[in-house]
């Protein structure tokens, strides 16, 4: 092979790349609270943020509340405190504002990319004493309903759904850990979306779990929202803080189409044949 024709499949292999990375991320949801003063005591329905893309709304109840709170140079963390008993209507819930839906057809925003971290605080395992954790990415599509979800059980135990089936992952999480959820989710199917969870302690690049082709909770959904629950599974009151979230990202990336694919290809592979 000539010099020519070496230096130019590399320049063909990248007219074939060009168009599938075009189709960059746009951030739907990001927030690591450092912004937002410290305090707690939180009146229903306060939003923070507002108008952002950070924008968050705080649901909260008489003892079921949040705080904001500095864990050290500046470093602010959404704090969690459930004691109310309550039941659902006593939950403090996080909500993101809501966004457009994303896309589960071939076109469109099919690829959710996030993370957020979350810190256990309490030791005790009684389901009537430690509140649970609890994330979701609402579907907006037909049925409505949750189409991802996993929680941190009133045990500590990393809980997730396939499908419809909730699972026990069998890992606990430590406390006072620091703990990163890595979320992936293709939109793209008309039949089963699925999704994909790793959990990474912050300062290590090691996943304690990490899960692959999971199926959504409703097939073919569309997602417009996010939302991190406490004390989800009542009774579970406690007068203590009982977990710290912060650091939450997510975003939103296009697959290209088959068509698009397909034109990338043959336009290198005429590249290649002119130049090489």
């Amino acid at each position: 092979m000539s010099f020519l024709r070496t230096i130019c499949f590399p320049s063909a292999l990248l007219c074939i790349l060009l168009p599938w990375q075009q189709a960059s991320a746009a951030v739907i949801f990001a927030t690591d609270f450092n912004n937002v003063a410290t305090g707690s005591t939180y009146p229903d329905s306060t939003v923070l943020n507002t108008g952002t893309m950070a924008q968050v709304t705080l649901r909260t109840a008489t003892n079921a509340n949040f705080a904001i709170v500095d864990r050290g140079s500046g470093d602010h963390a959404l704090q969690f405190l459930d004691n109310d008993s309550s039941g659902s209507t006593g939950l403090p819930k996080a909500n993101s504002l809501a966004f457009t839906p994303l896309s589960t057809t071939s076109t469109g925003n099919n690829t959710l990319i996030g993370s957020f971290t979350y810190t256990r605080l309490l030791t005790n395992t009684s389901s009537t004493t430690s509140p649970s954790f609890v994330f979701t990415a609402t579907n907006s599509g037909t049925g409505g309903g949750f189409d991802l979800q996993l929680s941190v059980e009133n045990n500590g135990h990393l809980n997730y759904y396939n499908g419809a089936t909730n699972v026990d992952s069998g890992f606990t999480l430590l406390t006072g850990t620091e703990y990163t959820f890595q979320i992936t989710a293709d939109l793209s199917s008309a039949t089963q979306d699925t999704w994909s969870l790793s959990l990474v302690p912050v300062g290590s690049q090691t996943a304690v779990v990490q899960l692959a082709n999971l199926n959504t909770k409703v097939a073919n959904g569309n997602i417009s929202q996010f939302s991190f629950w406490g004390g989800l599974n009542q009774p579970a009151v406690n007068a203590s803080a009982f977990g710290q979230l912060d650091n939450i990202s997510f975003s939103a990336q296009p697959v290209p189409e088959p068509a698009s694919m397909s034109l990338a290809l043959v336009a290198g592979g005429l590249l290649l044949r002119r130049k090489c």
